[in-house]
């Protein structure tokens, strides 16, 4: 077996490896005791997503998007 030289190159090669990290780091944001907002670099940063830390200390709901 090959030594891996960078985390990088598993998540290249793992496609198992990288759907359990896209996990950890979605709950890992949604649960965090730290306000969190995420925007789109575009005309006016719209928000896109905002966790419940960030909706208790700002009292701000983002509605949820139309389709």
């Amino acid at each position: 077996m090959e030594a891996t030289k960078d985390i990088f190159d598993v998540l290249l090669k793992d496609e198992n490896y990288r759907i359990i990290m896209k996990r950890l780091l979605e709950t890992s944001i949604k649960e965090s005791f730290n306000a969190i907002m995420i925007t789109e670099a575009g005309p006016g940063y719209p928000i896109v997503f905002t966790n419940q830390a960030f909706t208790a200390l700002t009292e701000l709901i983002l509605a949820e998007p139309e389709e």
